[in-house]
């Protein structure tokens, strides 16, 4: 249908009529929703070669068609040729539509929008602030496209850590869609979700509690209980208990999240072992050992099953599960959680690692209190050697780890040693 029309137009205007062009923009538009990005760009390029190239072009429609080829660049991945093309675009429209032109502020957004995805936040800023101040003046303060802009700014201070900035902007878009969308609408219980975790971060705690159990809500009655939007949201309600130290509470949330993860996915994801490393944590916190240990337990199966045992996850969940197991006096099984954890630390990390130093030294630890010295000493040198030549003298580690090592050759009868781990402490600490 689109290339007999292109056809019959090109045998009435010619190759560059501006009928002709505009098929051409069109055709490539339905390959770009067709996922035939190629064929899309070549006819991008050649509609635009073709304005170029005519007499009288259709101005509007060659800068549209600059426009969607920036964004076919941008999708791409082509940041630099979607920059030049956006533009030109903008240049082209300040002049034929004004400053604030609506189709002027779409090239301000789509610009700044390019700068927001490459992390050019301070680039970005001034654009959609830009395009705000102009959506504001063509449609009032109201209107839902105005709404959309005064979010977009919200959420990009928020993400430029202008926390102080972003929250009235939130506030006043979440007013503007409860009144023109309702409380129900997704882009109103998104910006609930939002403004919930802006509050959370400035340490608002019983603002956030109150929007984000809103947000919650919302999203269960808009999609179900298990849906990852509606597990996102209790999440973030979580952390809010958490920081407050209202652990209790934290875990009733993390045990819905589990079971609705369960129904929904399965236990073979590696979100429902993240949420089980959460629980274990918040287990351990509240000295409920055994709950911990399952937890820590099943976050470990499901990691290795779903991310495999070298995973920074898995080994992680190995380090924890370690620490449970000794710290119900498990010691065997302690021990081959921690040589698991420093096999994996130092393959995915380096021997260097702090983590991997800290797994060492639990190592150590475990390897004196299970009577075997000679694995001690070995481990416990080797950890301690490596925190003075990479952490120093004075870090909390090396200290902790010399005492250690100190105390193991005092067991041994070596008392030489044990002197000289001492004045290397002390000459760290007084250096």
């Amino acid at each position: 249908m689109h290339l007999r029309l292109i056809t019959c137009r090109e045998r009435l205007w010619g190759p560059n009529g501006n009928p002709v062009l505009a098929a051409f923009n069109n055709l490539a538009t339905f390959y770009e929703d067709q996922g035939r990005i190629d064929e899309a760009e070549e006819l991008y390029t050649q509609a635009l070669r073709g304005y170029e190239k005519a007499e009288k072009p259709n101005q509007e429609a060659m800068f549209n068609t600059m426009n969607n080829l920036g964004v076919l660049y941008k999708n791409r991945g082509h940041f630099r040729a979607a920059e030049a093309m956006y533009n030109r675009a903008l240049a082209g429209r300040e002049e034929l539509f004004g400053y604030n032109g609506d189709a002027t502020l779409d090239s301000v957004h789509c610009l700044g929008l390019l700068y927001a995805t490459e992390g050019q936040l301070s680039e970005a800023a001034p654009l959609w602030e830009r395009h705000l101040q102009g959506r504001e003046q063509l449609y009032g303060p109201s209107d839902a496209r105005t709404l959309i802009a005064v979010y977009d700014l919200g959420v990009l201070y928020d993400n430029q850590d202008r926390i102080d900035q972003a929250i009235p902007l939130i506030e006043r878009a979440l007013k503007g869609y409860e009144r023109t969308r309702g409380n129900d609408d997704k882009m109103t219980i998104d910006a609930m979700d939002k403004l919930g975790t802006m509050y959370a971060s400035h340490g608002q705690y019983g603002d956030a509690e109150a929007i984000l159990k809103r947000a919650a809500r919302g999203y269960e009655k808009l999609y179900s209980a298990e849906h990852d939007a509606t597990g996102r949201t209790k999440r973030n309600l979580a952390k809010v208990y958490v920081r407050q130290d209202r652990l209790r509470e934290a875990v009733i949330i993390y045990r819905d999240i589990l079971q609705g993860y369960y129904e929904m996915r399965g236990p073979e994801r590696a979100s429902t072992g993240e949420v089980c490393s959460i629980l274990a944590e918040l287990y351990e916190d509240l000295g409920q050992l055994d709950d911990a240990e399952e937890m820590a337990a099943q976050a470990l199966q499901i990691f290795d099953k779903t991310l495999g045992s070298t995973n920074i996850s898995a080994i992680e969940a190995a380090a924890t599960l370690g620490l449970l197991y000794a710290k119900q006096s498990k010691l065997d099984m302690a021990e081959l959680m921690w040589e698991r954890a420093v096999r994996g630390f130092e393959e995915t990390k380096g021997p260097d690692h702090p983590s991997t130093l800290g797994q060492m030294h639990n190592l150590g630890r475990i390897y004196k209190m299970r009577s075997h010295p000679e694995e001690a000493k070995a481990t416990l040198e080797r950890a301690f050697e490596r925190a003075m030549r990479v952490l120093g003298p004075n870090e909390s580690l090396t200290q902790e780890m010399g005492r250690d090592l100190a105390s193991l050759y005092d067991n041994l009868g070596r008392t030489e040693e044990v002197m000289q781990i001492y004045e290397q402490l002390r000459h760290g600490l007084n250096a």
